[in-house]
């Protein structure tokens, strides 16, 4: 299983996962998903140093870690977990929903794209 097998496993759910993981393992999680997607980017950016093999299976495999797919993965995670809305509610003096995993993947998400 990958990240976007995990992710699209809770995307895919109308209703909450059943499964709670700890909070640092949801961050670790969509940290790592960052970090390795910043690291291909880097990677693919240096052609310079990458031999005529790498070259042609970059051009070959131009959808692997697309911004865009990446993108729209964090902002799924969001909008499947309603944080903003819920987030509005708390400022406002209402209660956030019990913890979920949905809703920690959403928050991480939220917090490393700005980080």
């Amino acid at each position: 299983m990958n990240y976007i097998d995990l992710f699209n496993l809770v995307l895919a759910k109308d209703q909450p996962l059943k499964i709670e993981l700890p909070d640092q393992w949801l961050w670790d999680i969509i940290e790592e998903f960052i970090y390795q997607f910043q690291s291909f980017c880097n990677f693919r950016t240096k052609l310079a140093k990458r031999s005529d093999e790498d070259i042609e299976q970059l051009k070959r495999n131009i959808k692997i870690w697309n911004v865009h797919a990446v993108l729209n993965v964090m902002h799924s995670l969001v909008d499947k977990s309603r944080i903003v809305e819920q987030l509005e509610a708390a400022k406002k003096g209402g209660k956030l929903i019990k913890k979920q995993t949905s809703f920690i993947f959403a928050f991480d998400s939220i917090l490393q794209s700005r980080w």
